[in-house]
């Protein structure tokens, strides 16, 4: 005889107790993540244009309260997500690569705040992929008009000669606002053609590009234009873009010490190219260890390259090991993000591309706004909606 319990009442074990269900990653009707990604797009604008060193403090105070309103349990949303075994590789080699490096306490230093900084990015980016649709849609909603409003604000600055950016920072750098622009804009164009507003994301992409022409700012305009012919060819070939990706980047990555030694070119894109190039040949199986590369790259008068290559400054501190180990997470990263709908992969793959063009010519592997900079916008890319994977 029924009870009219239905299949529940079917599985109820004797005694009447229920199963018991998994609650893990169950955030009830609105996450607290979600109101503390809106509030990462809402502070991101002014963080990156007047402090654009400061989004380090942004990735702990947001991942810090993320983690304090829900201290998860279980692994499961960090196993699914592959490109992390990598990363974590990565992170070990840095810690192993202190036993020979000469840059003492600096060192234990800088490798504690990667390990933090780390530990809260990918917090951030698993809460971000764990959102459903709609709490995605409501995030971007937030996230697309902050990038325009720092569009404006940027282009202000530019014209008025750094107003804004001179506030926090007297000797503010261009192409610290510029990149956080440029890496923001791509998951917010991803929103607006989700949202069939295709041309409204053309123009921001076309309008975070273009603000940033002139002097100093080629590696900028450089990482634009590649992320934008990556973004084309993912939305209709994603399987190959992802290829292409993966292989161009790991050619590229062992390729650059000997293309900063011989390009003339290259050493006028990438500031200190050549002593990191000449630092990198006197060990490149381990690297100098973490810090300890600084002193020997460093010229005759002791500057040292911060706004050296990330990708030589990996092979100075790491070695081919570090190298070969960013060349996986590189093209796993490209793997990850060719799957879904045309505008999500479209816009992971242009910001992927953009970001290591960005790496590469750009800035120094291990300044933590940049480290920071990466994991904020990789969480918004992970919150990209994707009906082929959230149903």
């Amino acid at each position: 005889m029924s009870d009219g319990g239905g299949p529940t009442a079917q599985i109820a074990r004797p005694g009447g107790e229920e199963p018991p269900r998994s609650v893990k990653w169950s955030w009830g009707e609105k996450p607290p993540q979600l109101y503390l990604l809106c509030a990462l797009a809402f502070l991101s604008a002014p963080v990156g244009l007047i402090a654009p060193d400061n989004f380090s403090v942004l990735l702990l105070t947001i991942g810090g309260l993320a983690l304090m309103t829900n201290p998860v349990s279980g692994s499961g949303p960090i196993r699914r997500q592959r490109y992390l075994y990598p990363l974590v590789a990565l992170l070990i080699w840095v810690g192993l690569s202190l036993f020979w490096s000469t840059g003492d306490r600096q060192a234990i230093d800088g490798f504690l705040k990667l390990a933090i900084f780390t530990g809260f990015g990918v917090l951030l980016v698993t809460f971000a992929r764990e959102l459903r649709e709609k709490d995605k849609r409501l995030l971007g909603r937030w996230l697309i008009p902050t990038v325009w409003a720092y569009c404006a604000l940027f282009l202000f600055d530019r014209l008025a000669d750094n107003p804004l950016t001179g506030l926090l920072k007297a000797d503010a750098d261009s192409a610290l606002p510029g990149t956080a622009l440029l890496l923001l804009s791509w998951p917010a164009a991803g929103f607006l053609f989700h949202t069939d507003k295709p041309v409204q994301a053309l123009v921001l992409l076309m309008t975070a590009g273009l603000v940033q022409a002139g002097a100093n700012a080629q590696a900028i305009v450089l990482a634009w234009l590649v992320g934008g012919m990556a973004a084309g060819l993912a939305a209709v070939l994603p399987r190959i873009t992802a290829g292409l990706l993966g292989s161009v980047s790991v050619i590229a990555i062992f390729a650059a010490p000997v293309l900063a030694a011989q390009s003339g070119l290259i050493q006028r894109l990438m500031p200190g190219a050549l002593a990191l190039s000449d630092a990198i040949s006197n060990r490149p199986l381990l690297g100098l260890g973490l810090g300890g590369g600084l002193n020997a790259a460093a010229g005759p008068s002791g500057t040292l390259p911060h706004q050296g290559s990330a990708i030589l400054q990996i092979w100075l501190d790491l070695g081919i090991v570090g190298a070969a180990i960013l060349g996986a997470l590189v093209t796993m990263l490209a793997f990850a993000g060719w799957t879904g709908p045309p505008a999500p992969r479209a816009a992971r793959l242009g910001l992927l591309a953009a970001a290591f063009v960005l790496a590469y010519f750009g800035h120094g592997a291990w300044q933590t706004w940049w480290v920071a900079t990466l994991f904020i916008t990789g969480a918004f890319a992970a919150a990209l909606p994707d009906r082929l994977r959230n149903r």
